[in-house]
């Protein structure tokens, strides 16, 4: 089985929609990856909405959001799965969250990494190919916009929570895979910390 992990789109530089057929010219390339893997999962880290209807939470950085008719580049690549998990997710509330995670479910895509409460969040994307099986947890620093065990938002990380995740997919007969979203702007590498964090997961 193969997938394919694919980082951060975000879609908050462009001034306008450039339309459906440079979004599919832009994304030909790394579509063609795409379509080799038996499945891939990007990290939207910019949410779907009217921005003039919004209301942008406070947070240090930017707030970010998208027309709906940036959903074209996503379907571009056509991924499997689409990530949650990361400090954007909620910028304009659960209003836009939840329209942004019905809009993509609705058109066959696979969303985790948020959702009603920290349980649902961490619910995991589970995927089998030739006998293998796998769980894909969807992970984030604790930044703006995590989810609780009674409020809406992301699923911030805990290592508890990460911890049983693992445990679960394998007693489950599945791989675990944690997808974290996390590290420091422009960084090319994870910091000491994070390593022995991501080596402690493995």
């Amino acid at each position: 089985m193969k997938i394919l992990f694919a980082a951060d789109m975000s879609f908050n530089y462009f001034d306008a929609f450039p339309g459906s057929e440079k979004a599919s010219f832009a994304m030909a390339e790394a579509a063609e990856l795409f379509w080799k893997a038996d499945y891939s999962m990007v990290n939207l880290e910019n949410i779907f909405g009217n921005k003039e209807e919004g209301e942008p939470i406070l947070k240090s950085g930017p707030n970010l959001i998208s027309d709906d008719c940036f959903w074209e580049y996503i379907y571009a690549l056509d991924p499997d799965i689409v990530g949650l998990a990361n400090n954007h997710t909620k910028d304009y509330g659960e209003g836009p969250m939840f329209h942004t995670i019905q809009m993509l479910s609705d058109r066959g895509y696979t969303c985790i990494g948020a959702g009603r409460n920290l349980e649902e969040a961490y619910r995991p994307a589970r995927v089998s190919k030739d006998g293998v099986n796998a769980a894909i947890v969807a992970v984030c620093e604790n930044e703006f916009g995590g989810a609780t065990d009674s409020q809406s938002g992301t699923a911030g990380y805990r290592l508890g929570l990460v911890s049983a995740a693992i445990r679960n997919a394998k007693q489950e007969g599945y791989k675990p895979i944690i997808y974290f979203h996390g590290g420091n702007e422009k960084n090319p590498f994870p910091s000491p910390g994070k390593a022995e964090l991501y080596r402690h997961f493995v």
